[in-house]
């Protein structure tokens, strides 16, 4: 009886780590967005390829039968027995998706989302395996980097794919099985890096690393994606802040869950005393990815180059003090976007020698990101509410301080640049973003 009641624990949990990601593209795909039930059909043939894994094994069995500790034999092991079998399996699921339903590959952000979905499928099933057989204490890193990784894998397929479809100057059809041997490449590194024995520093070290260096091309490639849909507009973008808290909530909700599990089969002391490393490994490792994963820097057309970095770096606060800086745009574009191609007000947040001299009426009417990488909105002041334009400006929104007024109203640097030098702008003054009144709305 108890077998039972945990084995549909073990279920119940492997579904609610594959809904995290699931939810994940739903809420950043913001262009065409795919309906739910195309998602569900993905995540349930990819259940199902979990079999076309042992058939393929069978045949990779004959190559390498087994890991000997041998370096060049277990290196091989792990790309061809291991890689290679469970990324043809995953990508099986993948193209009867594109055989039936064609028609919802509509944008290059779809073949990411659906492919990972089938990695999805695939991942629950192997999830609820290594759950009966390991027990609850596996759950912390299979819901984070097995599952995870699973994606990137398949990702690197369907961006394969995409490099094919969409780009200009694309490469020829062969780059597809050539991304597929990098999915199964970057599958193998990994399982290598966790099953061979002679690893100096310890394997939980080079795990790590890897799968964030993985995060950080993954974020590329979504970025991509996004940055090349026939549906962009400047006028929708990915919610940072949202996506990033609903992953963490997500997977705060799941660490619960994991202490009552492992609590009931080990005791509730022997679990407390392992949250501390818990918390500054896997804990850690999942606050950088949900934050990577959520910064987007969107512009038409763009395509950035896939490097094989961390997703953070270190900065020293007055030469002493360590500070991690996650990657992307880690401003909200939310924010301000609510005001884009909108008349609006610019209200200065000081009346002490304000420029503006008061609330005016304004539009934005052009968005673009500096070389500094700093995001800018070209916009018209007029003189005040109903009056003739006062000019153009350049607005920056506040990244460090106190960034919103009221918790709500984005603040903004209102500049202007300089006219013998278009890319140096001056500063003017601060200024705060407020929707016009109702009735100022009826007579602009």
């Amino acid at each position: 009886m108890e077998d039972t009641l945990f084995l549909l624990a073990y279920s119940l949990v492997a579904l609610f780590i594959s809904w995290i990601w699931v939810d994940y593209y739903r809420l950043i795909d913001v262009y065409d967005k795919v309906k739910l039930k195309y998602l569900i059909i993905a995540f349930l043939l990819g259940c199902t390829s979990v079999f076309v894994t042992d058939f393929l094994a069978e045949w990779m069995q004959l190559l390498f039968p087994r890991m000997t500790g041998n370096l060049l034999n277990d290196l091989g092991y792990c790309i061809f027995r291991i890689g290679l079998t469970e990324e043809v399996s995953k990508i099986t699921p993948l193209i009867l998706m594109l055989i039936l339903f064609k028609d919802q590959f509509r944008e290059p952000l779809d073949y990411l989302a659906f492919a990972c979905t089938c990695a999805l499928g695939f991942s629950a099933v192997e999830n609820v395996l290594y759950f009966q057989i390991y027990g609850p204490e596996v759950i912390k890193g299979r819901a984070v980097l097995s599952t995870i990784g699973h994606m990137f894998d398949t990702a690197l397929v369907a961006y394969g794919i995409i490099l094919w479809k969409y780009r200009k100057n694309r490469p020829g059809v062969w780059n597809v099985p050539l991304f597929l041997f990098l999915g199964a490449l970057s599958h193998g590194i990994y399982d290598f890096i966790l099953m061979y024995r002679h690893m100096p520093f310890g394997v939980t070290f080079y795990i790590i690393m890897y799968f964030l260096m993985t995060i950080s091309l993954f974020a590329v490639m979504l970025n991509n994606a996004l940055n090349n849909s026939a549906h962009f507009s400047y006028k929708k973008v990915v919610d940072s802040h949202l996506v990033s808290r609903r992953i963490l909530t997500y997977y705060g909700v799941l660490f619960l869950v994991y202490l009552g599990l492992t609590s009931i089969k080990y005791g509730l002391l022997n679990v407390l005393l392992s949250i501390p490393l818990s918390i500054l490994t896997t804990g850690a490792v999942l606050i950088i990815t949900a934050l990577r994963l959520s910064r987007f820097r969107l512009e038409p057309g763009v395509w950035e180059k896939l490097r094989f970095e961390l997703p953070f770096h270190v900065d020293f606060v007055e030469g002493i003090k360590p500070s991690i800086i996650v990657k992307g745009n880690s401003y909200n574009e939310v924010y301000v976007n609510t005001y884009y191609e909108e008349y609006f007000q610019l209200v200065p947040l000081s009346s002490h020698k304000s420029y503006l001299k008061g609330r005016r009426k304004a539009y934005i009417w052009k968005k673009e990101f500096a070389k500094s990488g700093r995001l800018l909105y070209s916009v018209r002041v007029y003189d005040d509410l109903f009056g003739e334009s006062h000019g153009e400006f350049v607005l920056r929104p506040k990244t460090a301080g106190a960034t919103m007024y009221q918790d709500k109203y984005p603040i903004c640097a209102l500049m202007k640049a300089k006219s013998d030098q278009a890319t140096k702008l001056l500063f003017y003054e601060w200024v705060v973003l407020l929707p016009l009144r109702r009735e100022e709305e009826r007579r602009g």
